[in-house]
């Protein structure tokens, strides 16, 4: 579960870099038919083990990251773990004076076929609560289902001086049929209070089994505007609840 995998949930930051900048959505019609990804980076296509592809690698160091969708800016350092679960944390390149972005990655054993469970990362944006669901949208498409700020507080929870939008996707490259009967049920019957929409990003592997299903495959996306700034944070999960099930018992 997330409180016990270092902190995995923090609150992450998912900003133009790693969504209207990428050349492989480059609207949101075409964001619906792509795989979910954090800097070009996909669940099925990330394996425990692989090497990571930054800008520009393609034509210097590794040839085969021309063949590939990973679009990172430098990595600076990396921290590998094996327990609980296979883990790698990349620290990304910043300008002066500003938080590095961080891409966290968390994979099923090799044993296991070594693909990446969940994938997060943090950055910040300048934008405003609307610009930055613009974004998100133009990178993923419409989400299955969103919570606004008014739904959220329609449901028990009032924040002062942040505005929060939750915008929940099931992945639009799962068989339409198995796509279909989890938008259906998460439209149906997932009934959150504000309190677990404010704290999504900071729940354990387990509730959110049993709130998503255990077959739920997709992202998970938290826009936060600050009252002061009017600058947003967005916290993205791209997660395999079924691919973690088989590391973690989410049903016991």
């Amino acid at each position: 579960m997330i409180a016990k995998l270092r902190n995995l949930w923090v609150d992450l930051v998912f900003g133009l870099i790693a969504y209207g900048c990428s050349p492989w959505a480059a609207s949101a019609q075409e964001a619906d038919s792509q795989p979910l990804q954090i800097h070009g980076m996909t669940l099925d296509e990330t394996h425990l083990g692989d090497g990571f592809c930054e800008k520009g690698m393609a034509e210097t160091v590794r040839p085969q990251c021309a063949q590939t969708r990973q679009l990172l800016p430098k990595v600076v350092s990396t921290d590998v773990r094996t327990l609980p679960a296979p883990y790698v944390a990349l620290t990304l390149t910043a300008e002066p004076e500003e938080t590095p972005e961080v891409v966290q990655l968390w994979y099923a054993p090799r044993e296991l076929g070594g693909q990446s469970f969940l994938i997060t990362t943090t950055t910040f944006s300048p934008l405003n609560l609307d610009g930055a669901r613009n974004a998100v949208v133009t990178s993923f498409g419409a989400p299955t289902v969103e919570f606004t700020h008014a739904d959220m507080e329609a449901r028990g929870i009032h924040v002062n001086d942040l505005m929060v939008d939750t915008l929940i996707y099931v992945d639009r490259t799962m068989p339409v049929t198995q796509w279909a009967a989890i938008a259906h049920r998460l439209r149906t019957e997932f009934d959150p209070t504000g309190a677990d929409l404010f704290s999504l990003t900071d729940t354990r592997l387990r509730t959110l089994g049993k709130w998503l299903g255990t077959d739920f495959r997709g992202a998970i996306v938290q826009i936060s505007e600050s009252g002061w700034s009017h600058q947003s944070s967005v916290t993205t999960i791209l997660l395999d609840l079924s691919r973690a099930q088989s590391i973690f018992r989410l049903d016991g």
